[in-house]
């Protein structure tokens, strides 16, 4: 007689099925990353000192900062740029964004003093 009191349950879906419908009603948004620039595009050019960037030193496998963080050629700045190479022999390095062309001095070096004359001089 108790038997027939008890109602009865629907029998469980096993968890595999409930994950995987889950999954189906709920997608993940797909990633947004920065738009990267195909080879052979003109990228901006832009010229830094080391010290500007704070550069330590360029490798061939990435950019040394004197923080002392390293990024590596694929990885992200924190600016959202991609490293795509860098070539340290010139010292220009390439990101998805634009090429940074690195130099040890200042792009525009100030004249002696010496070297700077006064007016139009004739010699004669």
């Amino acid at each position: 007689m108790t038997a027939a009191l008890v109602p009865q349950r629907k029998p469980r879906p096993a968890p595999e099925k409930k994950v995987v419908e889950a999954v189906a009603r709920h997608e993940a948004p797909a990633p947004v990353q920065a738009p990267v620039m195909e080879r052979g595009e003109n990228r901006p050019t832009q010229r830094v000192t080391k010290a500007e960037a704070g550069i330590a030193s360029l490798a061939a496998s990435g950019v040394n900062f004197t923080s002392g963080r390293h990024v590596g050629v694929g990885d992200v700045f924190p600016s959202g740029e991609k490293l795509i190479s860098v070539d340290p022999a010139i010292g220009e390095i390439i990101t998805s964004r634009r090429r940074i062309v690195v130099s040890d001095k200042n792009p525009l070096p100030e004249p002696p003093a010496s070297s700077v004359k006064a007016g139009n001089e004739s010699h004669g």
